[in-house]
């Protein structure tokens, strides 16, 4: 696993999305360089569908939802389909390693929105890891924004 490197975090904002607004929509989408460790933020009111590898599938989406009153942070990762069920169990464990420094990644690239709405920072964040098998599809809570920031 890399060690969470701010330098390393490229931002990209799409056009009507501002650092600060709005919260929702706000959609993200995060690939990565594997030989270099950088990671690559879109944040829009759409998911940039323009930058997902078909056949790695390696990306971690995430957007925010406002329920009951309050803001949730939904993350969504593709464990396995028709195309990729040989790896399920590699990429599933892949993805349980990197998370953390995903989340880390996307709370720095987000660090406006924190700063001007710190209520956010105690909103709690679940992952849906999608999959073809039963015992790997699942939702998790993965704690609050307030266990990835303080780690800057």
């Amino acid at each position: 696993m890399y060690k969470f490197n701010k330098n390393k975090v490229n931002i990209f904002y799409e056009k009507g999305t501002k650092d600060i607004c709005p919260i929702v929509p706000r959609r993200y989408t995060l690939t990565h360089s594997d030989k270099t460790g950088d990671l690559f933020i879109t944040i829009g009111s759409n998911f940039a569908t323009q930058n997902i590898d078909l056949k790695q599938r390696d990306e971690v989406l995430a957007k925010w939802a406002h329920i009951n009153d309050k803001y949730i942070f939904c993350v969504y990762v593709l464990v396995d389909n028709e195309n990729l069920k040989n790896s399920a169990e590699k990429r599933n464990k892949i993805f349980r390693e990197e998370l953390p420094l995903a989340i880390k990644g996307l709370a720095y690239a987000d660090k406006e929105l924190f700063i001007n709405y710190p209520y956010l920072n105690s909103s709690p964040i679940y992952v849906y890891f999608h999959s073809t098998r039963e015992d790997l599809n699942r939702i998790e809570f993965s704690g609050h924004f307030y266990d990835f920031i303080k780690c800057h």
